[in-house]
């Protein structure tokens, strides 16, 4: 919101890292750049309630012990009231115009000690932006809200005093919705339109990492990825004739397995080097649009439940240079591989509010990167 308001909700974040270059071989599935956000556990000791009250937000946090020393929590959200705020001002002014707009997002974090070398950890977070805007004379009508949901399981276990694992289990969703309404009076006549859609994931991960020597740290993990793409679903009426249209759905499998090891060359130059392999995978049900060398549909193939009709795979090394020049400065140089096979349709010739995510395909290709930095 013209950098009035954060994305991130820093009562909930503990740190956030951001790789614009030099990826490590964990992260993939992005071209140039991933933000890594870690949240607040929660206190272990006591109960804590803190929050404040801005010109355009106002946020709360509640965070405290699930049982003292072995878990704790922690609640945060946060509510933009830009919509109330314009609306009292506009019942005061009439000039004054009215901002139908506003967001609401909700942290949350549980963890708990189950002995001395395993603990859970259980987080969620829910988000959501609002535009609802009406004609003086409520005629007509558009609205539009977009937002995000994700919730993670993750059990963090001490194999030995060298090594540690943390295996994930995640799903996330990204929906958005657009509509107007035209009403003109009569019960059967107006206009409406309504398009929904989402972009659905559910992932599994397991990663372990391994102290080797004071020199080397080996990190090794795979991951697995449904990804349930819902371009879009259109419904209305034109008067008195109702439509329902839906883009046909459909499924892709995201996979890779990623080995690094970090090397500390000497107390100031320290070198990680990685190979990432990933592999995506179309499966069906679905229908798939057979176009040719024009961008023209000429065949329409069906494919059944779970059935592998295209995949992708992509090697992706990664190696980064760290050199110490003093203890807030460095020289950092290095080289990656990144592949993106989720995208982000676009029509350049018609400017659109509507986001129509799609999977690579035997018609769009995966997005390949060479980074230098």
């Amino acid at each position: 919101l013209g950098n009035l308001l954060s994305v991130f909700n820093n009562d909930a974040l503990q740190n956030m890292e951001f790789f614009k270059g030099n990826m490590p071989a964990q992260y993939g599935g992005r071209l140039s750049s991933v933000i890594d956000m870690r949240m607040k556990d929660g206190n272990r000791k006591k109960y804590g309630v803190s929050g404040g009250i801005g010109t355009l937000s106002s946020r709360l946090t509640v965070e405290g012990p699930i049982v003292k020393d072995k878990g704790s929590f922690i609640l945060s959200g946060r509510r933009a009231y830009i919509d109330l705020l314009t609306k009292a001002m506009h019942a005061i002014d009439d000039t004054s115009p009215v901002v139908p707009y506003y967001f609401f997002d909700l942290n949350l974090k549980a963890n708990y000690n189950l002995n001395d070398h395993n603990k859970i950890f259980i987080s969620g977070y829910f988000g959501k932006d609002v535009f609802e805007m009406n004609s003086a004379d409520d005629v007509f009508q558009t609205r539009m809200a977009w937002g995000n949901y994700t919730g993670t399981i993750r059990w963090n276990s001490v194999l030995s005093d060298r090594a540690f694992a943390n295996l994930t289990l995640l799903v996330s969703n990204y929906n958005y919705t657009f509509g107007n309404t035209l009403d003109f009076g009569e019960s059967d006549e107006g206009m409406k339109f309504d398009w929904n859609a989402d972009l659905l994931d559910y992932s599994l991960k397991y990663d372990v990492d391994y102290y080797l020597n004071e020199k080397h740290t080996i990190r090794a993990g795979l991951v697995n990825t449904l990804h349930k793409f819902n371009p879009g679903k259109v419904t209305g009426k034109n008067n008195s004739i109702d439509y329902d249209f839906r883009i046909p759905l459909n499924k892709a499998m995201e996979h890779a397995f990623y080995l690094a090891d970090e090397f500390k060359v000497n107390p100031k130059l320290t070198v990680e080097m990685g190979l990432r392999y990933s592999l995506f995978q179309n499966v069906g049900k679905t229908d798939a649009f057979v176009l040719n060398s024009e961008y023209i549909t000429v065949d329409t193939m069906s494919y059944d439940n779970w059935e592998i009709y295209h995949h992708f795979q992509s090697f992706e090394p990664r190696l980064a240079f760290t050199y110490r020049t003093g203890e807030n400065s460095s020289i950092k140089a290095g080289y990656s591989r990144t592949s993106q096979y989720v995208h982000v349709a676009s029509n350049s010739n018609v400017g659109s509010i509507i986001d129509i995510w799609v999977g690579s395909n035997k018609n769009i290709k995966p997005q390949l990167a060479d980074l230098y930095s």
